[in-house]
């Protein structure tokens, strides 16, 4: 069963068109993702500015446990459009009817552990005991992709931990786990509230070696710099991996549809960052450089795009 976050006059039913309409009604549902999470805290004001915006187009932010489950809906046609991590976007839906509609925000590989932790790279979690989340949330299989990339076997490297981000968190805290993964955008609430605690943070690096083997391994990772000073108590720069997640959607979503929802989106940027500062990145320009040649991008989105000269 969906939550489903109402947003606007309309009520809430499944996707597609009300034909009953004097003037044709679209409905569209978005898979959020978990209410926890940055994808969820953008795809909310995104809901509000289309609502706001259009005048036929109906859309839901309807909460999912993650990236996985969205898609999943979307194959079964019970949700029309979806998002989140960048590489399981990309594995789940490549050859399934969707399509890349935005960027969302960049990604960044971020393995938390206290301050005074033995160690600055993610192979000194050697034996510890380290939480990759939940077996269905994609945080999990990432993780076991990239140490597979670097060559190490986790189950026998370490000791894998499968509970919840904010379980997680907590055992942290408590010292039941040694280390927790997040991959979100920089200034993550989990670390953010790690670095202002009493045992603070670290967050540890990837050697070049094992960032280059994780890009090699994967057609949309990049290698990424955490700045210092992004978190309390950290100055230096650390070298790490990340990708960007996309907002996704089906391809018989129409193409004018599609159209109107990224003119909107795109032409009241200002307003959607306003709400969820990670809108900011969802521009023709980025989705274009990230995407163009990994994922097909919506026809309705590259008509838009060409229009402002993001691509030809």
């Amino acid at each position: 069963m969906f939550l489903t976050v109402c947003i606007g006059a309309a009520a809430c039913g499944s996707a597609k068109s009300n034909d009953s309409a004097a003037a044709e009604k679209i409905e569209i549902n978005v898979g959020a993702s978990n209410t926890t999470g940055a994808f969820y805290q953008q795809m909310v004001p995104m809901c509000e500015i289309i609502n706001k915006y259009s005048e036929n187009i109906t859309a839901n932010a309807v909460v999912t446990s993650g990236a996985p489950e969205s898609i999943a809906f979307m194959v079964a046609g019970e949700l029309d459009m979806g998002g989140g991590s960048g590489s399981t976007c990309y594995e789940l839906s490549k050859d399934e009817d969707i399509s890349v509609m935005l960027s969302a925000f960049p990604t960044f590989l971020q393995v938390m552990t206290e301050a005074d932790f033995a160690g600055n790279d993610i192979r000194d979690l050697a034996g510890k005991r380290f939480n990759i989340c939940t077996a269905d949330n994609s945080t999990n299989s990432m993780m076991r992709n990239y140490f597979s990339a670097m060559g190490l076997d986790i189950n026998t490297y370490l000791k894998v931990i499968e509970i919840s981000m904010t379980e997680g968190t907590e055992a942290l805290k408590e010292g039941t786990v040694d280390a927790i993964v997040n991959a979100s955008g920089l200034g993550n609430s989990t670390a953010l509230e790690l670095a202002s605690s009493r045992k603070g943070l670290k967050i540890l690096a990837l050697s070049d070696e094992d960032a280059r083997a994780i890009c090699e391994s994967t057609q949309i990772t990049k290698q990424r710099t955490i700045p210092g000073g992004t978190y309390e108590g950290i100055e230096a720069d650390i070298n790490t991996v990340g990708d960007c997640a996309p907002i996704i959607i089906n391809n018989n979503v129409p193409e004018e549809v599609v159209y109107e929802i990224v003119k909107i989106l795109c032409e009241h940027n200002d307003e959607w960052a306003a709400a969820a500062s990670n809108a900011a990145y969802s521009t023709p320009e980025n989705t274009v450089s990230d995407w163009e040649g990994v994922m097909d991008i919506h026809p309705g989105a590259l008509k838009y795009f060409k229009e402002v000269g993001a691509i030809q």
